[in-house]
């Protein structure tokens, strides 16, 4: 054991402080990403989860945003991963967030090292593999999204347990390893993206076929491990299957639909995305190169991979390259091998297929390890092929012209920004023969701002820009020092991947991070809205246009940096962002929001974009079950689109939507505008208050049971322009009296906290109770202790039958995953 730890300590110590390097601005330097998604989702949803751990709430059902949300059935934050619930109760909320991501990244990395040594590598060959996945999964999501780092490190540790699987005889080890197996990969089910781990056990379980085939024997033999993978599926499951059954119960009420891939995939336009794969992933040339994860893995890996393939040809090669291939053409959702992508259940209902990219970049880090390997056992004979060295002369030329491309691409893009009359007139033959939907001037401002952008990475001014071309050309010289047999190789390629995986770090921290400290002062309107003295739990909020105001009036024109971008997201509350102050939206960001809710909120209001709603289109048959519901939407300017905001107002009001945030004005006597305090914002942001709200807990006054589609009844919501003479309830009901008028009645709340109401009622009449928050599966209603049927109401509350009387109801969001 002691010359075990002699001889793999250090390198486990070298992996142990890159984690510690790449994370420390995060855990030590209190930094976070301020990105939309990661300050208005990740955190938000993490930051909700941890404080209902603490305070014993239930963490299952969040308020904050869509009308209320099952958001673990999402898995940004693994609710029921163990790790996690330990560290919401121990550590501060970005403190167990980071902590997660640290552990999972340095499993994963182990993992890969740990596969490496399996395949008989050498330590410096297996860092390599770690590293180049590492690099390839991108440190950008890595070190961000808490779900990210946790898919990280699923799929080293099952090819992992597999290769182990596979070498031993010994059928109590092979049980020891599908345990191994099992436990990594139910925690993947627990707290990984869930998209990664589906990828991973797809690709795990091809990799487990191809050893099975390899080894020798009878067919029964040859496939022992197989059906101890079958073992390691199921113990996984089981594990996972607190969160894995609900959600795939509910996908089918979500926008996930059967053709979802196929509506989203962006196909072959994506193909100039792989100059990627020479260029560092923090580099963006929009619109065409934007740092696809999973193609970057540094040019030294690329070349190492291709001579092993040109040169080192064997089944294990042809395997990876062949899996990589493939996995490319499922990427770029090619007809033919990506069917089973776009077809299968759960994999055509899942985000984009360019994610298998990263997947693949597993495949690039053990062809790169394997290249180093066999060069640098080579002799000088080899290097005095022909082949070789017309692979050499390939090799220098092609980096060589590269390298100048990208040199000749920074000086040009500063010369640009320099010259104005140079920049015009490039603008003006851009936009010849175009239909302008702005004025000239308004594109002259996005031109500058572009080219801003990219000089930010391709700034021939910045060492950052300078060090990217030596990791470009970085090839020619290792090519060189293995040829003369120098003992500097191996110590070149170790200090290299390395510089690599710090570089990409930086680079993609550096202008995308900011200072927790920032999400911890008050949003102006938050104070102006507390001022009301309202119970943040009688109402919910809306915002209008922030986003495209955001862009239009501000990043068109200028380059923010990240503090900058962290307040202006802190001040519009983007997304969830107000579940840190204790407000609750009816809109935000929800990967797995239902059809319903996508097509009421994002559709007919679709507050957040410019575009209106058309009932006629649905009266056509415009599809109604794509995530952007284009056959039944229309282009609009922002003073069209204002008016037909103004119009939806009494769904808002339904909604219980009393304050709406607002960039542009809204002019309307419904409305009233409430005075906030300066910030620091060069936009104006109003704040109104809807004096037609309704009351969260209510009864309706004349409810019209509905019994026809869910098309018509969408329609009929959408142009209902009084809810308190219409609301609607599903329900065949024809036994009740049609007035269903609850004449004098009171609702008085007891308890409202996380997935639960109490509340006291008293009416003269047999009436309806409305409850606004997302009717969904899991909710049950008790009336004086017996259950009684939710019905759904205006397409999306609950609402449910009280007798004449005195009674105590209970609405309650149970799950038999509950803990």
């Amino acid at each position: 054991m002691k010359k075990f730890f002699l001889l793999e300590g250090p390198a486990v110590l070298l992996l142990l402080i890159a984690v510690l390097v790449i994370f420390s601005p995060y855990i030590f330097g209190h930094q976070m990403v301020v990105d939309e998604e990661h300050l208005g989702v990740y955190y938000p949803s993490f930051f909700f989860y941890t404080d209902a751990v603490r305070h014993h709430q239930n963490f299952l059902w969040d308020p904050h945003y869509y009308g209320g949300f099952p958001t673990y059935l999402t898995g940004f934050s693994g609710d029921f991963y163990p790790l996690h619930y330990l560290l919401a109760r121990v550590l501060p909320f970005f403190a167990a967030y980071f902590v997660s991501m640290t552990f999972a990244a340095f499993i994963g990395l182990l993992a890969s090292y740990a596969f490496g040594r399996v395949w008989d590598f050498s330590r410096i060959g297996s860092i390599l593999l770690a590293f180049t996945y590492m690099t390839g999964f991108t440190v950008s999501g890595l070190t961000t999204v808490i779900s990210y780092a946790n898919g990280f490190m699923v799929l080293p540790l099952l090819f992992l347990f597999i290769t182990l699987l596979a070498k031993t005889k010994s059928w109590f080890w092979r049980c020891i390893w599908a345990i191994c197996g099992g436990i990594s990969l139910g925690a993947g089910f627990l707290a990984g993206y869930p998209q990664f781990v589906l990828y991973a056990l797809t690709f795990s379980g091809v990799y487990l076929l191809f050893i099975a085939w390899q080894n020798e024997g009878s067919i029964f033999k040859r496939f022992q491990a197989v059906y101890f993978f079958i073992a390691i599926v199921i113990i996984g499951g089981l594990w996972g299957s607190q969160q894995l059954f609900p959600t795939l119960k509910f996908i089918p009420l979500t926008i996930r639909t059967s053709h979802y891939v196929q509506d989203n995939a962006d196909g072959i336009s994506l193909l100039p995305q792989f100059v990627s794969m020479l260029l560092p992933s923090s580099f963006h040339l929009p619109p065409y190169v934007s740092g696809i994860p999973g193609l970057y893995v540094g040019t030294f890996a690329i070349i190492f991979a291709f001579a092993g393939l040109f040169f080192f040809r064997s089944r294990a090669v042809i395997f990876f390259s062949t899996s990589w291939l493939i996995i490319a053409t499922l990427a770029l959702n090619i007809p033919g091998i990506s069917w089973f992508s776009a077809n299968l259940p759960i994999f055509s209902q899942i985000s984009n297929p360019t994610r298998w990219l990263v997947t693949g970049s597993f495949s690039l880090a053990w062809l790169a390890a394997f290249g180093y390997e066999r060069i640098k056992e080579s002799d000088l004979a080899f290097y005095m092929r022909g082949s070789v060295r017309l692979f050499q002369k390939i090799t220098f030329g092609v980096l060589g012209l590269f390298v100048l491309g990208f040199i000749t691409l920074g000086v040009g893009m500063a010369l640009l920004l320099n010259h104005e009359l140079l920049r015009d007139r490039l603008l003006v033959r851009l936009l010849s023969g175009r239909s302008l939907s702005f004025p000239y001037e308004h594109y002259r401002e996005v031109f500058r701002t572009m080219i801003e952008g990219i000089l930010q990475d391709f700034a021939p001014t910045h060492v950052t820009f300078w060090i990217a071309a030596v990791l470009i050309v970085a090839p020619a010289g290792l090519l060189l020092l293995a040829k003369k047999r120098t003992r500097w190789f191996s110590g070149a390629v170790l200090c290299l991947s390395l510089m690599n995986l710090f570089y990409v770090s930086y680079m993609d921290e550096r202008a995308v991070t900011a200072s927790q400290r920032i999400l911890s002062i008050k949003p102006a309107v938050v104070s102006a809205i507390e001022i009301q003295g309202d119970d943040p739990k009688q109402f919910r909020i809306a915002s209008f246009l922030t986003g495209e105001a955001l862009f239009r009036e501000v990043q068109s024109k200028k380059n923010l940096t990240a503090a900058e971008m962290a307040v202006y997201h802190r001040e519009l509350l983007t997304n969830q962002i107000g579940e840190f102050f204790d407000l609750e939206t009816m809109f935000g960001f929800e990967p797995f929001r239902t059809l319903r809710m996508n097509q009421l909120l994002d559709t007919v209001i679709a507050p957040h974009t410019t575009a209106v709603f058309v009932p006629e289109a649905v009266r056509r048959g415009g599809r109604l079950d794509q995530r952007i519901n284009v056959d039944v939407t229309r282009p609009a300017t922002v003073e069209e689109k204002t008016k037909d905001f103004i119009s939806h107002l009494p769904l808002l009001s339904m909604m219980n939507v009393k304050y709406i945030l607002s960039v542009y004005p809204i002019k309307t006597h419904e409305l009233k505008e409430i005075v906030l305090s300066k910030t620091s914002l060069l936009i104006p942001i109003h704040l109104y208050e809807n004096s037609s709200v309704f009351p969260r807990v209510y009864f309706a006054q004349h409810p019209v049971f509905w019994q026809g589609s869910e098309r018509n009844l969408l329609l009929e919501v959408a142009q209902t322009r009084d809810f308190q003479t219409k609301t609607f309830i599903e329900c065949a009901c024809q036994e009740m009296p049609a007035s269903g008028l609850a004449g004098k009645s009171s609702v008085t709340i007891n308890t409202y906290k996380n997935g639960f109401l109490k509340v006291s009622v008293e009416n003269e009449n047999s009436g309806w109770l409305v409850f606004s928050e997302s009717n969904l599966p899991g909710w049950i209603a008790i009336i004086d202790g017996q259950p009684t049927t939710i019905y759904t109401a205006n397409y999306l509350f609950q609402s449910i039958q009280v007798p004449a009387g005195i009674h105590d109801i209970i609405f309650s969001y149970l799950s038999s995953y509950q803990p």
